[in-house]
C-alpha cells in the first residue's frame, strides 16, 4: 500500500511537469510589433527610408509623398533580427504620414491617397499586381508555425470613395 502510494504521487508529480512542460511549449511569442509611438532615427538612400524607432520621445513625420519618400519602419519590438522585419506603404499617387489621432491618443502610421479611383476593385483582390495603395509587412518566416496576425486599421475615407 505504501509502495502504491508512493508510486501515485511520483506518477502525479510527472503529469503536472508534463503537462507545464506542453503549456509552455504552446505559448506564442510575439515576432515582431510596430507601436508608431517614438521617435525615430532615419536613414536616407535615393527616395528610400529605413526609419529605426529611438527613446527621444514621440515626433510626428509629416505628410510626405510617397514618389519622393518611400517609408521602411522597423519594429519597436522584435524576436528577430529586427532589419530583417519592415513594415511599408505603397501608393501611386498618395502620400504617407506617421501622427496620432484622437485624446488618448493613437498613434498611427497613415496612407493618404490623392484619387478617389484607384482602389483595388474587390474582384482583383487575389490579384497583388493590380492593387495600388496599401501596407505591407515583411519578415522571415522560417522556423514559425501556427502564425497570428493581430493589427488594428481604420478607414478614413472620404464619401466619395467608392467599395
Amino acid at each position: 500500500m505504501k509502495r502504491t502510494k508512493q508510486t501515485l504521487r511520483l506518477m502525479g508529480a510527472l503529469l503536472l511537469l508534463l503537462l507545464c512542460t506542453v503549456k509552455a511549449s504552446a505559448s506564442q511569442t510575439a515576432v515582431a510589433k510596430w507601436e508608431f509611438s517614438t521617435g525615430y532615427d532615419v536613414e536616407k538612400s535615393g527616395t528610400t527610408a529605413i526609419y529605426t524607432p529611438n527613446t527621444l520621445g514621440w515626433a510626428q513625420i509629416a505628410n510626405t509623398k510617397w514618389s519622393q519618400t518611400q517609408p521602411y519602419f522597423l519594429p519597436n519590438e522584435c524576436a528577430m533580427v529586427p532589419e530583417d522585419c519592415k513594415v511599408t506603404v505603397h501608393t501611386s499617387d498618395g502620400k504617407w504620414q506617421v501622427t496620432s489621432s484622437g485624446s488618448a491618443p493613437n498613434y498611427l502610421l497613415r496612407l493618404n491617397t490623392a484619387s478617389i479611383d484607384k482602389f483595388t476593385a474587390k474582384a482583383d483582390y487575389t490579384d497583388g499586381s493590380k492593387h495600388d495603395q496599401y501596407f505591407e509587412v515583411s519578415l522571415p518566416t522560417t522556423s514559425l508555425s501556427n502564425i497570428k496576425v493581430n493589427f488594428s486599421i481604420g478607414d478614413g475615407s472620404s464619401s466619395s470613395t467608392k467599395f
